[in-house]
């Protein structure tokens, strides 16, 4: 009730036609992608004039808001600085102030994204004191999270504002966003903006358009409005949620979220290749990078492995995406792993590797080139790993092997001659045929590239059983 009421309003106030009215995406203290060509938009009297100046170009740019009073101009931003001002002029100036210009990167999914760096009840998140008493050190990180809003129809707005990295605005923020957001102001020495949007438990239908959804083949409408969770039924997250700031111009996106999937996990894939292409026309960017985190393991979905395979399946489905392994991380019983400063400093590597082409480390974990069985042993090759494979222990644990029954058993792996390759053989299983690694919802594992970044499960065969 509380964001009708709220709409409820902002419609009153356009009807009085006083001022130019601005949605809360554009607000003070926000900051605006470097070197683009960045939207800006509003409402005023229908049919009067406007215009708009930013102070890094003193440059003006005019518009006339049309018959239902919208407005929208394209401004060319700078390289990163600030900050700015954006003066908005109707005959009366609305003015934005504190505005920097950086990197901006769109956070969404579930609840692991949404886990705030202060951690859940009774599931703390790792270096969350000592980072919140330093968060004011950062003051060129930027974040807005918007409430968690369900919508039958697209809203254009949302009740959030802008603020600025201190002790007091960092505990509910997003601890995967705010690392990412760390590690790029650190490394690149420019602003970061964090637009958080996620929900807990969501599936990913929800943040999905009508549209979007129809183009996916085999997706059953009915079952998934029938869902009990609101943040389960489709399209209402994508209403409330992603189109209140689809026209506010980002570097890419980060993505966690799957676990609202996993018992429907078979269309996973092309439903966020769906999703993606679909939000990329809306960010008007048709290759803007897309990443997104595997699901940590976790006693408590025996689905999640199946979930996995489709999420690395998008790989070769998304152009231009790239993933973040967790095989590493976890805690046995809990679905929100401690560890978001690893996985929020991941994203930040596999963007300042892709998406800035930084050299001198890799983007991500060893991911699988080929599987090889015979002669009684299978022949496990990794690509991107020219440092080859460094296992933290020194038994290499994770594999398993089996035979015609389909039973399978604990693997011994080595890796041949310091390369990305391992053999791998099981005495109780003379004649494999199929081969898996971390195929299960909980596993440890420790199998690495010289990096520290963990290898990907995967699964040989396309059997039914788990265990």
């Amino acid at each position: 009730m509380k964001h009708f009421l709220f709409f409820a309003a902002l419609l009153i106030a356009n009807a009085i036609g006083a001022k130019v009215t601005l949605p809360h995406i554009m607000g003070n203290d926000m900051v605006l992608q470097q070197q683009s060509l960045c939207r800006l938009w509003g409402k005023a009297t229908p049919g009067k004039s406007l215009t708009v100046t930013t102070s890094w170009n003193n440059r003006k740019y005019k518009t006339i808001a049309s018959e239902n009073g919208e407005w929208l101009v394209e401004v060319n931003t700078p390289k990163a600085g600030g900050p700015y001002k954006i003066t908005f002029d109707d005959g009366e100036k609305t003015i934005l102030d504190n505005i920097l210009i950086g990197e901006v990167w769109i956070c969404s999914g579930q609840s692991n994204m949404e886990m705030p760096v202060q951690g859940f009840l009774g599931q703390p998140t790792n270096n969350s004191l000592e980072t919140i008493a330093k968060a004011g050190n950062y003051p060129n990180i930027r974040f807005i999270s918007l409430p968690q809003t369900d919508s039958t129809q697209p809203l254009s707005d949302c009740d959030a504002t802008w603020k600025v990295s201190n002790s007091e605005n960092i505990p509910t923020l997003s601890a995967n966003a705010y690392f990412f957001a760390k590690m790029l102001n650190e490394t690149l020495h420019v602003p970061v903006g964090i637009i958080v949007s996620c929900w807990g438990g969501s599936s990913i239908e929800s943040w999905m358009s009508p549209e979007a959804l129809q183009s996916v083949d085999g997706w059953d409408r009915k079952q998934a409005e029938a869902r009990k969770k609101i943040q389960q039924r489709p399209s209402l997250l994508y209403n409330g949620m992603i189109t209140p700031i689809n026209k506010f111009s980002a570097k890419g996106f980060l993505w966690s979220q799957g676990e609202g999937n996993i018992q429907n996990y078979k269309l996973y894939a092309q439903l966020k290749t769906a999703m993606v292409k679909q939000w990329r026309t809306e960010w008007k960017n048709p290759n803007m990078p897309f990443y997104f985190a595997m699901s940590a393991p976790g006693k408590g979905h025996k689905g999640k492995p199946f979930l996995v395979e489709q999420q690395i399946k998008c790989l070769d489905m998304i152009p231009n995406s790239g993933i973040v392994l967790t095989t590493d991380l976890g805690k046995e019983f809990e679905y929100h792993y401690p560890q978001a400063n690893i996985v929020g400093e991941r994203f930040a590597i596999l963007a300042l590797s892709e998406a800035y082409q930084m050299k001198g480390f890799p983007a991500h974990g060893p991911l699988l080139e080929g599987v090889v069985i015979e002669n009684g042993r299978a022949i496990v090759t990794y690509k991107d790993t020219p440092l080859g494979l460094c296992p933290t222990s020194y038994n290499i644990t994770g594999f398993e092997m089996a035979g015609a029954d389909r039973k399978f058993h604990p693997a011994k792996a080595r890796i041949v001659d310091k390369e990305a390759k391992l053999v791998v053989e099981c005495e109780e299983v003379p004649e494999p045929i199929a081969v898996r690694y971390a195929f299960h919802s909980w596993y440890e594992t420790n199998l690495t590239n010289t990096f520290g970044l963990p290898a990907q499960p995967f699964r040989t065969d396309n059997w039914d059983n788990v265990e």
